[in-house]
Order: C-alpha cells, then sequence, then structure tokens
C-alpha cells in the first residue's frame, strides 16, 4: 500500500460525517435542498454504529397528543436544566417526523387495528413512545439517499476537519480502511453525526467512540457537560446472554426483584418504580447487591402477551429466540437474572449547538447523539436519542445547506493536510509500537466496574487524568501494519483526548446532579452549578465557563427550587457506602 499521501480530493456543498440515523437524516435535507452531499462513514451506512442496533424505542408524539403536558414532564424530569425553546422544536417537529417514517415503509409496530402501538414510557408518567425496526428503517434511509442523488462514502474515516484563513470548517482528511488511500474533502459546511461518547469493547456498538467529539474540539468548537460522560442499562441476561431491549420489555410490563421477590425500586422511587432514569434504577441495583440482597432478577411473568412478538418486530429473531427457544429457561416462570453495564456510554454530553444545529465554529454543525441533548436536561430516557436523531439531523442538514449556499470556497492550507498525513504516516511506518487494542485493553482496566465508573471522587478522578496522560503518550508509540489497524490507533487517540475533557469537566464541578456522583461532593448545589458546564480548547488545556439557565423566560419553572439537596445516585446509594437506611 505504500506510502500514504492526499491521494484525491473532492468537492462537496455539504459533508456528513457519520451514518446512522442523525447523519442520514441530515443528508436527505440537504439534498433536499439542492446541495450537493457527501455523507461518509467509517463503516457502512446503514449497518455502522448504533442506529440499526438501537433499542427500537423513540419518542412518538402524535395530533391530539396535548404537548404541553409533555414538555412539562420533561422538563420536570430533565431537573429543569433544559433548553426549552429546543425542547418544544423537537416535540412539534417529532410528530411530523413519526408521520413522514410511517410513510417509508412497514417498520412501525401496530395494533390489530392498524394504529400505532404506543408505550409508557421509561421515566415518565404522560410521554408515550413507539417501537420500530431500526435496521429496515436504515434500509429505507440509505436507499431514499440514493433515490435523491447522495453520494455514499463508505469505510470511510474522517481524520481531521480543515479549516480556511478565517477559522471556517472548509472540509476534512479522511482514510479509506480498507485501501489507506487519502481523501481531502472540500466542503461548504460540514455536520458531524457520529453518535455517542462510547468506549470500544465495552458495549454492542463496537465502532462508535469519541470521534467526533474529538474533531469538533480540536477544531475549536464547544462542547457541554462533559462529565456527564458515564452511563449505561441493563444488558445481561443469565451473565452471558445480551438483552440490549430494557426499554421494550418495561413498557410490556417486566419489573425488577431481588433475591428476596421484592420489587425493591418501591424503596426509592415508589410512584415510578422500575421505569424512573436508569442511573437511580443503576444505583439502586448496586445498592441491593452491596447490601446483601443480591442478585437482582427481571421479573417477565407480569410481561403482556406482546412482548416477544414485539421483541421479534423490533430486533429480529435473535432476543425473541432467546426466551423462546429455551436459552433463557422458563422466563414465565421465574425471574431470570440481569446485570447492569455503567461506562463511557452517554448521550448526556457533546458538541454544543444551536437551534440550527450550528457549533461555536463557522462552517461546522452537528446533530445527534454526538451533541449535548439540551432539550432534555439531565434526562435521557423516554426514546428521545434516537428521536432527536431526526429532528436535529432534519434542522442540521437544512441549515448546512443554506451556509454552503452563501459561504462561497475558502482556501485551505496544504500545511494543514501535510501535518495529517504525516501523523497518519507515522503510524504505519512504525514497526515496532505497540498494537492499539492493548490502549483499549488499558483503559477497560482503569475504568475498571460499574461502581468503579459510577463512584467518583477528586482522588479517583485525579487518577484516572494521570493513567489517561499515560495512555496518551503511549499512543506516539502505536503501531499500526494495515489501514484497518491505523483506523483503531485513531480511535484510541480520539477517545482519549475526549475521555481527557470529562474527566477535567469532572474535576470542575464539585457536586453530584443525575448520572454524575462524587462521594466527596454527594450534594446536587442548585446554587452554583444549576447551569450549562461547556469547555472550550486553550492550547493543551480545557478552559470551562458556566452559562446560566434563562428560567426568567422559559414557560416552564420549578415550583421550588432547594439551594441543595442529596443527589438521585447519592440518596439511592447511601446505604452501601455510609450505612444509612433507605427511606
Amino acid at each position: 500500500m505504500g506510502t500514504l499521501s492526499a491521494d484525491a480530493t473532492i468537492d462537496a456543498d455539504v459533508l456528513v460525517i457519520g451514518g446512522g440515523l442523525a447523519g442520514c437524516w441530515a443528508a436527505l435535507r440537504a439534498c433536499e435542498s439542492g446541495a450537493r452531499t457527501l455523507l461518509v462513514d467509517k463503516g457502512y451506512v446503514s449497518r455502522a454504529g448504533c442506529s440499526p442496533l438501537s433499542g427500537g424505542v423513540m419518542t412518538a408524539p402524535l395530533p391530539g397528543d396535548d404537548l404541553d403536558v409533555w414538555a412539562s414532564e420533561i422538563v420536570e424530569r430533565g431537573g429543569y436544566m433544559n433548553n426549552q425553546d429546543w425542547l418544544d422544536a423537537f416535540l412539534e417537529e417529532q410528530a411530523g417526523l413519526v408521520q413522514e417514517l410511517d410513510r417509508m415503509g412497514p417498520v412501525i409496530v401496530k395494533d390489530a387495528k392498524g394504529d400505532i402501538r404506543r408505550l409508557s414510557s421509561r421515566g415518565m408518567l404522560s410521554v408515550r413512545c413507539l417501537q420500530f425496526n431500526p435496521k429496515d428503517t436504515m434500509t429505507l434511509l440509505r436507499q431514499r439517499l440514493e433515490q435523491n442523488g447522495c453520494k455514499i462514502l463508505d469505510r470511510v474515516h474522517v481524520a481531521e476537519l480543515l479549516t480556511d484563513a478565517d477559522g471556517r470548517v472548509a472540509g476534512a482528511v479522511a482514510l479509506r480502511t480498507r485501501t489507506g488511500e487519502i481523501l481531502t474533502i472540500r466542503a461548504g459546511a460540514t455536520v458531524i453525526t457520529s453518535g455517542p461518547f462510547n468506549i470500544k469493547g465495552r458495549n454492542m456498538v463496537d465502532n462508535v467512540g469519541a470521534d467526533g467529539h474529538a474533531l469538533a474540539w480540536r477544531a475549536g468548537a464547544d462542547l457541554s457537560d462533559m462529565e456527564f460522560a458515564f452511563g449505561g442499562t441493563f444488558s445481561l441476561m443469565q451473565k452471558k446472554y445480551k438483552f440490549p431491549a430494557y426499554n421494550i420489555a418495561l413498557g410490556h410490563g417486566a419489573q425488577l426483584i431481588n433475591a428476596a421477590g421484592e420489587r425493591f425500586m418501591k424503596r426509592y422511587d415508589p410512584e415510578r418504580m422500575e421505569r424512573t432514569e436508569l442511573p437511580q434504577v443503576i444505583a439502586a441495583f448496586l445498592n441491593e447487591v452491596l447490601c446483601g440482597r443480591g442478585p437482582v432478577y427481571i421479573d417477565l411473568r407480569h410481561a403482556d402477551d406482546h412482548l416477544v412478538d414485539d421483541l421479534r418486530a423490533v430486533r429480529g429473531a435473535t432476543w425473541a429466540d432467546e426466551l423462546t427457544t429455551g436459552r433463557i429457561k422458563d422466563y414465565r416462570e421465574r425471574p431470570v437474572l440481569i446485570e447492569p453495564q455503567w461506562t463511557v456510554w452517554s448521550h448526556r454530553c457533546g458538541i454544543r449547538i444551536g437551534l440550527d444545529c450550528s457549533a461555536s465554529v463557522p462552517g461546522l454543525y452537528a446533530a445527534g447523539s454526538v451533541t449535548k441533548i439540551e432539550a432534555v436536561g439531565t434526562h435521557a430516557s423516554a426514546g428521545v436519542p434516537v428521536a432527536f436523531c431526526g429532528v436535529a439531523g432534519s434542522r442540521a442538514g437544512r441549515a448546512a445547506a443554506e451556509f454552503a449556499r452563501h459561504s462561497g470556497g475558502g482556501a485551505i492550507s496544504t500545511d494543514q493536510i501535510d501535518s495529517v498525513v504525516e501523523r497518519l504516516q507515522r503510524t504505519r511506518a512504525n514497526k515496532a509500537g505497540e498494537a492499539p487494542n492493548a490502549i483499549f485493553l488499558a483503559i477497560r482496566d482503569l475504568l475498571g466496574t460499574p461502581l468503579d465508573c459510577m463512584v467518583l471522587s477528586a482522588e479517583r478522578i485525579a487518577e484516572i487524568r494521570r493513567q489517561t496522560a499515560s495512555l496518551r503518550a503511549r499512543c506516539d508509540n502505536l503501531s499500526a501494519p494495515d489501514p484497518h489497524e491505523l483506523l483503531k490507533a485513531e480511535e484510541a487517540r480520539n477517545f482519549l483526548e475526549a475521555f481527557d475533557v470529562s474527566m477535567a469537566a469532572a474535576e470542575a464541578r464539585p457536586e453530584s446532579r443525575e448520572s454524575f456522583y462524587r462521594k466527596d461532593y454527594p450534594t446536587t448545589d442548585n446554587q452554583n452549578w444549576f447551569c450549562w458546564h461547556l469547555a472550550k480548547r486553550n492550547g493543551d488545556r480545557a478552559e470551562f465557563r458556566r452559562e446560566r439557565i434563562p428560567l426568567d423566560r422559559y414557560r416552564r419553572k420549578p415550583p421550588q427550587m432547594p439551594e441543595s439537596h442529596m443527589s438521585p445516585i447519592g440518596r439511592n446509594l447511601e446505604e452501601a457506602l455510609h450505612g444509612a437506611r433507605v427511606a
């Protein structure tokens, strides 16, 4: 494959990076706006990333729903940290997207009358979700893109964004991950839609990491609430079977019980129980186990008769068959052992975007789970992350096409291109260095157990940052004998860069809130930290600033906001950590 060099140049009005739901909607809207659109993904568009493997649940407002009731509940569950302008736009536009998706093909689960079947949403009482088949949806979106003339490049990794003399993002340098060919892409506007912040090897989706976060960071864009980087769900049954359908199971009546058969979530959230926010459920799970009341089971004996059929409709045969072919025995007669994951896997932090999905750098837009989903504040359930992909993707595609129409083509310095090519070439030429997998194994060792990831402190954060710095130094000696290994080396660098920003943000935030918990600061401090926490790159450092949430102009206000209170995770883990009785 020879020495790396910039082998080809491609011109586009709009470049979209990432071919999941957000990327496909963005590219489709850009095409419909008349822009020459290029969609690239380091996998295969319609089969890569989390979208085709998502849980198959999304927020589903329909005509006739009182969206103000929905918005009020989402604001309350989001701790009033929502951008309510975004929330109103999201709910209104999602109603139209649900109908558009329904017209695309038979991907939404319906009842016997042919109406969309909706379920109570996890974490909510009024908000409803629908179930859909993600894999078939992605296939239909790719077909629509091809019909609209979108140019799609599969298995192309974007290594760096390029800027013109005015600081506008004007394209990218990319790597074909099978041939090693280097591409220079010149674009009037660029949209990042590369998915959530994720650690490779810990989740089902192995090709989503932190590429988009790192690209935006190095280009100078603001990131928001990066300390909220940890998350998870219940994903293992009987210690070996993947079951990424917890939300669907709850919608059909599943319950969680401890070893004594107690529906233990009654002690932690008697109103919503298992359907409360996932961070609180997982903290309660850990508390039960640590206090000797484990193991914990998912009880499907109370699930309705639609569970298996809906699993098959949404996710295909795999997970439904685990329940029906005897691999998981007698699920209708006895509870099934279940375990959570809690690691770097977050929809709660990311690129800061405006209502038009513009980042803080001209020419750069972002959509989907690579962004901070301000519409929902600290809350990330109710199928919102999936639904947000369509709304934000649509907005980003239209806005990027409009920007490109008026921006003109700025000159890109060849020095930028040469610098990226030299970095890639240096890794390819290193024959004696470490394999990238060694870095990811070390990261997983550093993260440790779900409890290690959930319970932070000044000492723990300092140790993580120290080891992260050591791992980043090791990345300078990575070896990549082929383009695929070169891609993994790039993924390792990008993850560590974004992860260090998240830990710096955690270090700067002396409180606990929703999914972010510090045992040395277990209370939520509304007096000082009821805000959006923004990070900007300054050389090799992250600089932080707090932006006030403008409750004074928002319609939905908290009836009373205490200056401080015990955080939800702190409350649920109190018995295990401090020997206190859970109220």
